[in-house]
């Protein structure tokens, strides 16, 4: 651990993110507290968004803990939102991707996790959208069973409103762009004009919403490159025991095309 804590120095990150308290089975995180600036949190122009319910036991099997704020597992999540959203506010972002160097770091856990924290808080809205189309998590995680998605969006097949999906936190909302399922022209698709206009479109949609973009591996897929000029920020997820030196390293380049929010160093891959 003291390795990555040193690796994300030299590539100039703020800090590294090293939680010493037990969180198993959720990632183990360690944020400090800051102030926030309230927003609107209603996307009225998307009333027609089909809602969901989630199922806490499928959830809980997945690790998806924040939608309920009197657990103590939701906590250091409740933590990472405060601390990513006061930077994000100081500099007017609205776009996070949430990546990693390989798969299986706990990117998308720690998306979902942040999002529903987000959704919870009830001070802004919240979008999640997996763009992770080699392979898409989301979906699989909240339970949603999805005929259609972000591909058929993007394709022309479907329009935005019937892609997406409402989920409930604790009587507020998040809205929830899945992927229905992989395709074999995934990569190219992402990385097409389609995607940055999508992103583009979702930032004016409402009350300037929070949009978390759960992306595939940095070192393993030209698409989340081809992307970091769409966004505003990163935030950027690495697995204990798993993640190297020579990784880091590797990511570099790419990194510095983007603003690092924080670094989230994450026990429990998936």
């Amino acid at each position: 651990m003291v390795q990555i804590t040193q690796a994300a120095e030299w590539i100039g990150l703020d800090q590294a993110v090293e939680a010493e308290q037990s969180l198993a089975p959720v990632q183990r995180i360690e944020v400090s507290v800051v102030s926030e600036r309230r927003h609107g949190a209603a996307v009225e122009s998307w009333s027609a968004v089909k809602a969901v319910s989630l199922c806490p036991a499928h959830l809980e099997d997945n690790r998806i803990v924040s939608h309920d704020g009197t657990d103590e597992r939701a906590h250091p999540f409740d933590l990472l939102r405060t601390q990513v959203l006061h930077v994000m506010d100081e500099h007017d972002w609205q776009v996070l991707a949430v990546a990693s160097p390989t798969d299986r770091s706990g990117n998308t856990t720690t998306a979902i996790n942040l999002a529903l924290s987000v959704a919870r808080q009830g001070e802004r809205p919240v979008v999640l959208v997996d763009l992770n189309l080699r392979q898409p998590q989301i979906a699989r995680s909240l339970g949603l069973n999805r005929l259609v998605g972000v591909i058929d969006y993007l394709d022309g097949r479907a329009r935005l409103q019937d892609t997406m999906v409402k989920v409930e936190v604790s009587g507020r909302s998040a809205f929830v762009l899945p992927c229905a399922a992989s395709g074999a022209n995934a990569p190219d698709v992402i990385a097409s004009s389609r995607t940055k206009t999508l992103i583009q479109r979702l930032k004016r949609e409402g009350d300037r919403p929070l949009v978390i973009l759960d992306m595939p591996p940095l070192l393993t897929s030209y698409e989340t490159v081809a992307l970091l000029p769409e966004v505003d920020c990163m935030l950027l997820v690495l697995a204990a025991g798993h993640s190297t030196m020579a990784e880091l390293d590797a990511c570099r380049g790419h990194l510095e095309a983007t603003n690092i929010v924080r670094v989230v160093l994450n026990s429990d891959r998936g």
